[in-house]
């Protein structure tokens, strides 16, 4: 889980975690371990071929295997959230 930084992309970040349910977008999702689900980080990310937002300032939904990390949390515990 530590091996993954800011500066890789979403694809990288894929190989250690998977997604979590509940509210996210295309730019902050809770991602959870592969190994263990009760184990979370918080990513925030960098879109990559198309904006952030859009003309109403509304974040995009959008994701793409190449997007930036930004931001990454500590990792920490919480039960699994189920949609």
């Amino acid at each position: 889980m530590q091996t993954i930084k800011p500066g890789m992309t979403r694809a990288d970040l894929l190989t250690v975690f998977t997604t979590e349910g509940g509210l996210s977008t295309g730019i902050h999702r809770t991602f959870v371990g592969r190994d263990c689900p009760y184990f979370k980080v918080d990513v925030d990310f960098s879109a990559v071929g198309r904006p952030n937002h859009d003309k109403e300032w509304r974040v995009t939904l959008e994701e793409d295997r190449r997007d930036i990390i930004v931001a990454i949390s500590r990792p920490y515990l919480q039960f699994s959230i189920v949609d």
